[in-house]
Parts: structure tokens; C-alpha cells; sequence
């Protein structure tokens, strides 16, 4: 089982011409940075949405086709809407489908695992504390 946790600003690459690092917000997940700085219109408007909700960290990750997330938890309740693609969602024995436009919650500490479909799928992803 792996765990999902919110890493704060990594450096991504350094620009050897100017010697300067970037940083990139993004989630690690298994050693892997889970981000991307482009959005589209809708993508932001969902962003902007889970923020008024009180969610943080709300960031759009790509994932490649059938790309596979094994069984993990998160630390804190996390939303997930489905901006790209489709995704299979497992919980135990059930799995559910998602589609873009989808919206789905991940309470902290459920066990869960995602597949992506044939063509991959994007996810705006957001974190909250619920005491």
C-alpha cells in the first residue's frame, strides 16, 4: 500500500542557462510528482469552485493511458473531479466508473486504488481537514 500525501513545492528541473530552479506545485505520490501548471477554462472554473468549498492544494493532475494507482490512502478527505478521460475507481470489492465531469470524495484513510482509461485521464484533485 502506498500513501498519497500533499508535498508542498518541489524543484522540477533546473535551467542550466540561467541556473535557476523552478518550482512546481504538485502532489508525490510513489516518488512521482502528480501536476500541471496548464489549465483549460473549465479546469478553472472547477479550481476556483473547490477552493470556495474550503478544499486547498486543488491542482489538475494527468495521468497517461491505463495508468494504474495501487491500493493507498490519504491522509485528509480528498475530492476528485474528472476533467479528462474516465477512471475506475475500487473500493474494496466495488468499483465505480467515473467520466469527465464526474465528481467523486475520498474520505481520510480509506483504502482505494485507480485505474485510468484507455486514453488517460485528468483529475483536479483538492484536499481538506475534516475534524
Amino acid at each position: 500500500m502506498l500513501i498519497v500525501r500533499r508535498v508542498g513545492t518541489f524543484s522540477k528541473s533546473v535551467d542550466k542557462r540561467s541556473k535557476r530552479t523552478p518550482q512546481v506545485q504538485g502532489s508525490l505520490i510513489n516518488a512521482r510528482m502528480c501536476h500541471d501548471n496548464t489549465m483549460n477554462e473549465q479546469e478553472q472554473e472547477w479550481i476556483e469552485k473547490l477552493n470556495k468549498e474550503g478544499y486547498t492544494h486543488v491542482h489538475v493532475c494527468r495521468n497517461a493511458p491505463n495508468a494504474k494507482f495501487d491500493e493507498h490512502t490519504h491522509e485528509h478527505h480528498t475530492v476528485h473531479v474528472v476533467s479528462q478521460g474516465e477512471l475506475a475507481l475500487a473500493e474494496g470489492d466495488q468499483v465505480t466508473v467515473y467520466h469527465k465531469g464526474d465528481r467523486f470524495e475520498i474520505p481520510a484513510g480509506a483504502t482505494h486504488a485507480i485505474q485510468c482509461g484507455p486514453k488517460g485521464c485528468a483529475i483536479i484533485v483538492g484536499v481538506k481537514k475534516v475534524e
